[in-house]
């Protein structure tokens, strides 16, 4: 059971547990989870480590794209469940902006140049998108006899 109002939360398995009040029904309060700080900062850092080195320039971008899908992937597949849209698109953002600066680095260019690498640039790539992936929990079906 839990004690107070919700409003610190708790972080529990990569997620952050809060119980957030219902705009239906006021006075109802729900739990609602997502990444935690933690969890949101590790895969910056491990998007960080696939597109930063130096030594991956000569590499081909598609390669570089694979690896960042298998990444986002799994951590998407993990963090998919509950009310994990706005960390989605976060990641999302700064998945963008990482492979913009390492194209840019790669034809000898200074700044991410959005207007050239934009997110129609990047789906052309095939950059996954964890944005849309959410999934609500359904009922188990109980069986009868």
């Amino acid at each position: 059971m839990f004690v107070g109002d919700g409003r610190e939360g708790f972080d529990f398995l990569g997620f952050h547990c809060r119980k957030v009040e219902s705009w239906r029904k006021r006075g109802r309060l729900y739990l609602q989870r997502w990444p935690s700080r933690l969890a949101m900062q590790r895969i910056r850092d491990r998007i960080k480590a696939i597109t930063a080195p130096r030594h991956r320039l000569p590499e081909p971008v598609g390669a570089i794209t694979n690896e960042l899908n298998q990444l986002l992937r799994g951590w998407g597949t993990y963090f998919r469940v509950g009310n994990s849209t706005r960390k989605f698109q976060q990641v999302d953002d700064y998945v963008l902006e990482r492979l913009a600066l390492f194209v840019s680095k790669k034809a000898g260019r200074r700044g991410p140049h959005r207007e050239r690498y934009n997110r129609a640039y990047f789906k052309r790539l095939g950059v996954y998108e964890l944005v849309g992936t959410v999934a609500w929990y359904t009922a188990t079906p109980t069986a009868t006899r």
